[in-house]
């Protein structure tokens, strides 16, 4: 097959909006207020001078400064704070190619500090704060425990993340920023997409921004006339985690949040026979109960829009467990003259092959590379087909404002995709294979 440049379809992308980017401030400085009030004041002047370019004086009597003091520099694309027991704790910037870049809160390198201070290596003592010893009123002790491990904060996107050592005492923390990227799918695909009735699989690595983008389908489809949605909600990371959901989901979209994580196939269920939803919106689907959750949606006829962990396509349908959201595989025995047609396509000459059983659950599947690129598969029956032969097919390279055609070639890890980027882009979008601290904090 050859790619046809003729259907390539450009656009103009969108504007983030004044209004989200200052709610994105407000809320950050929710999650900012939140560590300083549990303690971590030390920790909140470090960010905003190292980081931000902002002092913030000795002295300061509580966190209401904070709505005073400018949201600039790399502290307006911080991603994550790490704190792990015996480790410097270490802060992620999000960078525009979506390359994770780290950087140690505290810069070793600075001879203005003492050295215990430059050398600090996070204690118990420092982890009591999100323990809840310090402020109980602000993290509940043992949250670790339950909820998938997952504390959210009520009236944001922001989640902190805690890891249970062997005697079940919390011994690392991950605080993830979260914020509203209103656009994301306006920029990324054509308006036929946007707004398609077929179930729609978003397949990403951690921090490709899956959740950002199914939050931003539930908002556009639920702005349709007369079109209800609902969005099941595993960890409270797409809606947050207060008792009424953000707005970023859409005004008219139905919420439901899990109670347990692993209850979420039970959710899905109940959303379909109690809410009488025409789409249902799902974060992160994993086991097999959920994919035969997603089995039942499909099979009712309600639009199902979902996440899966992976790099492409081809791992799911690698995978025992998820493949049968893309029509689940088994092993055949082909004819003699079936292997010779497979041939003259271009595919292998095995005769002991896998074939796909049945209609995939999804009629749209997008694999997100990066958060400017994405490659997006309209007949995920025909790809599944073609991958298990080994036969090159067509797909669709999404990078903002443009949408054009490419040949994705079956390999052992994935898909190549040709024709490739050209050099000067592929180096904007592509992340790196690695992420690296800077030279000045090694």
């Amino acid at each position: 097959p050859k790619p046809d440049p003729a259907k390539t379809v450009r656009w103009t992308v969108p504007a983030m909006s004044d209004a989200v980017d200052a709610r994105n401030n407000d809320e950050f400085r929710t999650l900012l207020k939140t560590l300083w009030d549990a303690g971590l004041v030390a920790l909140i002047r470090i960010l905003f001078q190292r980081f931000g370019g902002v002092q913030i004086p000795a002295g300061t009597p509580d966190a209401s400064v904070l709505d005073l003091l400018p949201i600039k520099g790399e502290l307006a694309k911080l991603a994550e704070l790490e704190f792990q027991l015996g480790r410097r704790a270490e802060v992620h910037f999000n960078e525009p190619n979506g390359e994770i870049r780290k950087e140690f809160i505290i810069d070793p390198q600075d001879s203005s500090l003492p050295p215990d201070t430059r050398l600090h290596k996070v204690n118990k003592e420092d982890l009591a704060f999100f323990a809840g010893d310090k402020n109980p009123d602000r993290f509940r002790g043992g949250w670790w425990h339950d909820n998938g491990s997952r504390y959210g904060l009520p009236g944001t996107l922001h989640r902190v993340s805690g890891i249970s050592g062997r005697q079940k005492d919390l011994i690392g923390v991950i605080v993830r920023v979260g914020r509203t990227v209103e656009g994301t799918v306006e920029r990324m695909l054509p308006e036929s997409l946007r707004r398609c009735s077929s179930s729609i699989l978003l397949v990403g690595p951690p921090n490709s921004g899956k959740t950002t983008v199914l939050r931003e389908f539930s908002r556009l489809l639920s702005d349709q006339d007369n079109r209800v949605v609902v969005v099941v909600d595993k960890t409270s990371e797409i809606a947050g985690a207060s008792n009424e959901p953000h707005p970023a989901i859409g005004e008219s979209a139905r919420w439901v949040p899990v109670d347990n994580p692993s209850n979420q196939h039970s959710y899905m269920r109940k959303a379909v026979e109690n809410l009488a939803p025409d789409s249902v919106v799902v974060d992160e689907i994993s086991s097999e109960s959920e994919c035969e959750a997603a089995k039942t949606i499909s099979q009712r006829g309600v639009q199902l829009v979902a996440t899966v962990h992976g790099r492409s396509l081809t791992e799911l349908v690698n995978d025992q467990c998820r493949s049968s959201l893309l029509g689940g595989v088994t092993s055949v025995t082909l004819s003699k003259q079936e292997v010779e047609s497979r041939m003259a396509r271009g595919g292998s000459a095995q005769k002991q092959v896998m074939m796909r059983k049945y209609e995939p659950l999804f009629g749209l599947v997008v694999e997100l590379h990066t958060r400017e690129l994405w490659y997006v598969h309209q007949d995920p029956k025909e790809v599944v087909d073609a991958y298990l032969r080994r036969e090159p097919v067509i797909a669709w390279r999404a990078t903002p404002g443009k949408f054009e055609q490419v040949v994705a070639h079956p390999e052992e890890g994935g898909f190549r995709y040709e024709p490739e980027l050209p050099a000067a882009e592929s180096a904007r979008r592509q992340p790196a294979l690695m992420s690296k601290k800077s030279a000045s904090t090694l």
